[in-house]
């Protein structure tokens, strides 16, 4: 009797229909939630790496003030802290340098002078 009532409402290929229709909606869901996924993780890492490849060509011009701003503590962010401590140490270093030109250039008008 059972049987008979469910057969009423429906049959075979109906059900297959209906069943058909909730695995696609699914599959369809599980791609655009995929779909997200992906452009959320790939847009979180580019950010980062755009910091620092900005951060790396302005370095590379003599620009040694400014820091890459850290937000994370893993690889990128060790990464970013490590070009920040290379840029302080080249910004201490072009100081030392023109110092010490500074000096000789004293040292060497002072010469001059003495001999004048």
């Amino acid at each position: 009797m059972t049987m008979t009532t469910y057969s009423k409402h429906f049959n075979g290929a109906e059900l297959l229909l209906r069943f058909r229709s909730a695995v696609l909606f699914n599959v369809l869901g599980f791609m655009v939630l995929g779909t997200l996924l992906v452009f959320l993780v790939t847009s979180s890492l580019s950010k980062p790496f755009g910091d620092i490849i900005k951060r790396l060509k302005q370095i590379k011009k003599g620009q040694f003030d400014g820091k890459i701003e850290i937000l994370s503590n893993d690889e990128i962010g060790y990464t970013a802290e490590v070009i920040n401590d290379m840029a302080e140490g080249l910004k201490d270093r072009e100081f030392i340098k023109n110092a010490e030109f500074i000096a000789l250039g004293t040292v060497g008008l002072k010469g001059i002078k003495n001999k004048i």
